[in-house]
């Protein structure tokens, strides 16, 4: 009979050995009125052992952060019911220039090294991209609790059959979740009305002066009601379910690189630098989410982002 949970105390660099290697992390910061604001973030370690996480100065993390240095990162391994661990610490926000040497530091202990670093330092500065440093207490000596920095964690959980843990039936989200029920794979349900188009209607609607129209019969959407940045693609011209997304230079060519089976160029805008996700395999949402947001950014313009920006 297995135990419900096992912990095991370590030291502070045995806790970073830890975390170093496991990328999925959910970071929780503090808003104004004290509740906390929970974001599944990919993070990486960087050579001085901070936790670090790259995000943009508008979003709600960063701005949390930015306000109460208090922050919690909780540290999953690709198997759901794997050891984890929650760490405890202070935040802070790096912003440009300052943060382009960081992002550095911040892709390599995530990615490795980039096959042109001046280009990635373009493309960051360009992005206007921060980094969100979380750095663990000096000496973690925690009580033998899994909720405590410097204690690992094995949970024992049941595992529904046909679903994901991590994902609840009729959602998107999780670890799979609608592909691993078979939902994409319903031909029966109309593509405006499928769950995976509204999972990236509600990533692009999230910008302002979105609007969305056909484009070759699928669901596309345009910023300022005139220049596409997503398009939805179901099977079109090839076999996948996929989301087309516009990027700046350099980016379709380092993602084909590094992971071809997730990523390709799609028909059309291929050539144009545009990148293809594809959705049927699992997809990382929280890097779709990064992709459209940097996809709209790319095609806004300077009235549109400045007011995201600036919004309230």
């Amino acid at each position: 009979m297995p135990k419900t949970a096992t912990n095991t105390d370590v030291d502070r660099d045995a806790l970073l050995d830890f975390v170093r290697t496991r990328h999925h992390v959910v970071l929780t910061t503090y808003r104004k009125d004290g509740s906390p604001q929970s974001s599944p973030v990919s993070a990486g370690v960087d050579p001085q052992g901070r936790i670090v996480v790259s995000s943009y100065p508008e979003r709600a993390k960063s701005r949390n952060a930015a306000r109460d240095p208090r922050a919690s990162v909780l540290v999953l391994s690709d198997d759901w019911d794997g050891p984890w661990v929650q760490v405890d610490g202070t935040a802070e926000v790096i912003t440009l220039p300052d943060a382009v040497e960081p992002l550095v530091d911040y892709f390599r202990s995530i990615s490795g090294e980039h096959p042109d670093w001046d280009e990635y330092r373009r493309a960051m500065t360009a992005q206007g991209k921060c980094l969100i440093r979380v750095t663990p207490p000096a000496g973690v000596r925690s009580p033998p609790a899994a909720s405590r920095p410097g204690s690992l964690r094995t949970d024992h959980r049941p595992r529904r059959p046909g679903i994901v843990p991590g994902s609840s039936p009729g959602d998107g989200g999780g670890r799979g979740g609608l592909v691993d029920q078979g939902i994409v794979a319903q031909a029966t349900t109309p593509l405006r009305e499928h769950p995976l188009v509204e999972r990236i209607r509600g990533l692009c609607t999230a910008f302002p002066g979105t609007t969305e129209r056909l484009s070759h019969g699928e669901p596309a959407w345009f910023a300022g009601g005139r220049r596409m940045f997503v398009a939805f693609a179901d099977h079109h011209h090839d076999h996948r379910v996929a989301v087309w997304a516009a990027a700046l230079d350099g980016v379709q060519r380092h993602l084909l690189e590094d992971e071809p089976t997730q990523f390709f160029a799609p028909p059309y805008y291929g050539t144009r630098g545009w990148i293809g996700v594809r959705l049927d395999r699992r997809p990382d949402w929280d890097r779709v989410e990064v992709l459209v947001e940097e996809a709209w950014r790319c095609v806004a313009g300077p009235r549109l982002v400045r007011a995201y920006q600036t919004r309230p």
